[in-house]
């Protein structure tokens, strides 16, 4: 057991780690105002706000930076992204159409890829997402176009075809759903409640179990 009233040299540690948490908390300033002048510069020369494939490359760097410095790349990327979409509310408020309601994984792409910067517009399906892209009520629209497991989502690609809505940029999420059950559990449950995209996404698992 430790001596009472020895610390080993603890405080000094936490004296280190506030004044390393403070100039953490003053870069995150620093770029903050930088990030202020590119949106001013941007919207003066009618320049694209969001530049996707400077974000990847971004990204990749500040992970590949992570890993030489012996850090995990996964927790490097996910502290970039949300320092990256906390800029984007500088850009200026963008009005997006997603399906709703609140918590579909549209939604989340949406927050996550425009920041702070999303006002989103919930729809009830995706020919209103689309309809109020093409009447100017939305800036834009987030609609998934693929899944992995069960392809393409026809019903967006066939209004993307008839539509005159330009894809801007592709964002990747993943996909991941939890069985849920009134306040007790169920011991013997007996029916799956599910959306059939929901049932489809997690045959394997619904087969197996």
């Amino acid at each position: 057991m430790p001596a009472s009233g020895k610390n080993f040299g603890l405080d000094d540690l936490r004296v280190e780690l506030n004044e390393l948490d403070s100039q953490l908390v003053e870069v995150i300033s620093k770029r903050v105002a930088v990030v202020r002048k590119v949106a001013q510069l941007k919207k003066a020369n009618g320049l694209a706000l969001v530049d996707l494939n400077r974000e990847k490359a971004l990204v990749g760097k500040l992970r590949a930076q992570g890993k030489k410095s012996g850090l995990d790349e996964d927790f490097i990327e996910q502290l970039a992204q949300t320092v990256i979409a906390y800029s984007k509310s500088f850009y200026g408020e963008k009005k997006i159409a997603v399906l709703g309601p609140t918590g579909t994984f549209s939604a989340q792409a949406a927050s996550n890829y425009f920041g702070g910067a999303a006002k989103l517009l919930y729809c009830d399906s995706f020919d209103s997402v689309f309809s109020r892209l093409e009447t100017r009520e939305a800036d834009y629209a987030v609609i998934p176009i693929e899944n992995n497991v069960e392809g393409a989502v026809n019903r967006c690609v066939d209004l993307l075809i008839d539509s005159s809505a330009k894809v801007y940029a592709e964002y990747y999420i993943p996909i991941s759903y939890v069985v849920a059950s009134a306040p007790g559990g169920v011991k013997n449950p007996g029916v799956l409640y599910a959306h059939p995209q929901a049932f489809a996404q997690c045959r394997s698992f619904v087969k197996k179990n």
